[in-house]
Order: structure tokens, then C-alpha cells, then sequence
């Protein structure tokens, strides 16, 4: 009887002991949490549970940890648990979800701006995928976050996965559809894939976001609107982007390359004459650039030699007429073969066999094979 008194008198003490000890790490927990030591108040939690698996409160306190942590999941399983047991934390716990969505959302933008000051991507780069996952883990709180889906889109853009980044902005888009930021992100991205990635199918998205930021955010045109203009180029807008060229030209009327690039769909749509007036006026601006001095020596010869072929009569007055355009040409591209052949024939038409002779030459001397098919770009 007495050993059996002693027995009971032991289990007694040792689960008043268990009591006293889980009572005071469930205090040390909630101490931690409070002071937003999460990793300590998750361990003193989880001390808890071990000892005594049915103390609702250190359910809660390791979901709040856990949540702080990033680990939505873990979270969610250990509130779930504690509401099993009781409903005295339900109103506690709808809080520190919503807390639990601002304590990862900023903590993935402080890591986000930290990325971005580092040069070295191997510093750089996990800074992005953790704020990736402290975005992620901000979205499995607040589903419709517009603003972590749109900083998951910019992490995964300077980490260079595309695919990602276009995802989650053009998620982000449809909560903001005038957001500048999320609309030149997208044109970016598919203007590398069009671009720098050869892939012509992504053009027509670039003048789809491109042009959508310009009517929201006209500023940006100087900034992408070489890019807009070769989605234009690229899918055969010739019209509107000749009209968005004579937009960014009434803003800068000295922009040689404009000008080239407005003859250049002026000649894509068949206009060669309104193409060689406009290469001419750009010549005035800029006298030694290389692409308007060859377009406007060889759009002449090359008619020329057209007519030529097709059994027209060539006067060698006509032919006299290119020859300065070409000349000019070859002073400031002397190793195109294309030119010296060009200038053989010229002086040939014209009846100066020993300039094109000395052409002839010059042509030998820099051909490395025949002679290509000169374009009007």
C-alpha cells in the first residue's frame, strides 16, 4: 500500500513539475513572440508541444512564429490545430494573418532593395529568390496583392527568368491595368524575347504594352520608343509607326536616326521617292551617316539598274547623276565591295575607263567573293 502511494505521489509530482515546466515556456514563448524573436518563440513552442501536445496557446504562438518565418503553410496547420481545440484564438488569429502578411511583404521588399544595391550577382541573386519567397508567402495570405505579385514579376526579371516575371505581372496588371511600372516591365520582357532571344512572335506584345504605356504615361517615349518603333517595323505598321516617329521628331526635329528610320518604312511601304526626300533632309543633319549615304546612293543605281534590265533606255547623264551619292560613299566605306563594284559599272556607263580601273582595283582588293544584292536599308 505504501509503494503504491509513493508511486501516485510521483506520477502527481512529475506531471506538476510538466505542468510548471510547459506553463513557464508557453510565458518564455509568448515573451519572445512579443519581441519578435520568431525563431526563439518557434523553438520555445515547439518545447511546448512536445512536452504537453494538447496546449492550444503554444498552437498559436508556433503559427505566428511560423508565419513570421515565411512558412504560410506551417502557419495555417498549427492555427487549424489550435482552433480544433478551442475557439478562444479565432479573433487573434484572423489578426495575425493580416500581420503576418505585412511582416512578409515588407520583409521581401527590404530584401528586394537590397538585392538591387548589390553589383555581384552571386550576392545579388539570393536576395531575390528570398524575397521571392517572402512574396510568395505574402500571396497565400492576401490572394489579390497586387503589389507582391508585381515585385515577384520585377525579382524574377533580374534574376532573367522570363517566363516568371511575365507571369506574375501580367497577374499583377489585371488588378492595375494603368500601373506604368507593370506595363513597361512587360514591354521589356518581351522586346528581350523578340529581340534578344530572336523570337519574332513576341513583337506584337511589345506594341501592345508599349503603346499602352504611352497613353498612360506619355514621358516614357524617349525611353522605349526606339523599341516601340521597331515592333512597328517588325510587324509591318508601317503607317502608325511613321506617325509615332513624326511624334518623337516634333520633340526632337535634329534626330538624324529618326529620320533614317522614317525613310526606312517609308521605303518598306513602296514609297521610294517620299523615302529619298526624307534621307536627303536627314543628310543635312548628319552628312557622314553611313546607313542615309548608302541608302541614298543605292536607291538611284539600283533603279537605275532595274530599268537597265527590264530593256530601258539609260541616258549617261542619268548615270552621271549617281555617281557623287557614290563616291561619297566610298570615302567613308572603303571596304565594302559592294560600293567599288557599283562604281565600276557607273564609270563604265559614263565612259571613264581609267577611273573604273582604278575601281576595279580597289574592288579586287577588298571583294573576298562576288559581289551582294545591295538593299535600300
Amino acid at each position: 500500500m505504501k509503494k503504491f502511494v509513493t508511486a501516485v505521489l510521483v506520477v502527481v509530482f512529475a506531471a506538476f513539475i510538466v505542468g510548471e515546466v510547459s506553463a513557464q515556456s508557453v510565458k518564455d514563448a509568448r515573451k519572445n513572440l512579443s519581441k519578435n524573436k520568431f525563431e526563439e518563440a518557434k523553438e520555445e513552442a515547439e518545447k511546448v508541444i512536445a512536452k504537453k501536445p494538447n496546449e492550444e496557446e503554444a498552437y498559436f504562438i508556433l503559427g505566428v512564429a511560423l508565419g513570421a518565418l515565411g512558412d504560410i503553410d506551417g502557419m495555417d496547420a498549427n492555427f487549424e490545430k489550435c482552433r480544433s481545440m478551442t475557439n478562444d484564438f479565432n479573433g487573434r488569429m484572423n489578426i495575425e494573418r493580416d500581420r503576418m502578411h505585412g511582416i512578409n511583404f515588407t520583409a521581401g521588399l527590404s530584401t528586394l532593395q537590397k538585392a538591387d544595391k548589390e553589383e555581384d550577382t552571386e550576392k545579388s541573386h539570393p536576395l531575390y529568390n528570398e524575397a521571392i519567397k517572402r512574396f510568395n508567402s505574402a500571396l497565400k495570405i492576401r490572394s489579390d496583392d497586387v503589389q507582391s505579385k508585381q515585385y515577384l514579376g520585377y525579382a524574377y526579371l533580374n534574376l532573367q527568368d522570363l517566363d516568371n516575371a511575365e507571369k506574375f505581372y501580367l497577374e499583377a496588371v489585371l488588378g492595375e491595368p494603368d500601373n506604368k511600372s507593370i506595363l513597361k516591365n512587360l514591354g521589356i520582357i518581351n522586346f528581350e524575347r523578340a529581340y534578344n532571344l530572336e523570337d519574332p512572335a513576341a513583337y506584337p506584345n511589345v506594341v501592345k504594352y508599349y503603346e499602352k504605356l504611352i497613353e498612360v504615361a506619355p514621358e516614357e517615349i524617349p525611353v522605349i520608343g526606339e523599341q516601340l518603333i521597331l515592333g512597328y517595323e517588325q510587324t509591318k505598321q508601317f503607317d502608325k509607326g511613321i506617325q509615332f516617329i513624326e511624334r518623337m521628331l516634333s520633340e526632337a526635329p535634329d534626330n538624324a536616326n529618326l529620320i533614317t528610320w522614317k525613310g526606312n518604312m517609308l521605303l518598306q511601304k513602296g514609297d521610294n521617292d517620299a523615302a529619298f526626300e526624307v534621307f536627303n533632309d536627314a543628310l543635312k543633319v548628319s552628312p557622314d551617316n553611313v546607313q542615309l549615304l548608302t541608302n541614298i546612293a543605292f536607291m538611284p543605281y539600283l533603279k537605275l539598274e532595274e530599268m537597265k534590265a527590264a530593256g530601258q533606255e539609260i541616258t549617261e547623264e542619268q548615270w552621271k547623276a549617281v555617281l557623287p551619292s557614290m563616291e561619297k560613299l566610298s570615302t567613308v566605306t572603303p571596304k565594302d565591295p559592294d560600293v567599288w563594284h557599283a562604281l565600276v559599272r557607273l564609270y563604265m556607263f559614263t565612259g571613264d575607263i581609267e577611273k573604273a580601273e582604278k575601281a576595279q582595283a580597289e574592288y579586287e582588293k577588298v571583294k573576298g567573293g562576288e559581289p551582294k544584292e545591295k538593299g535600300g536599308e
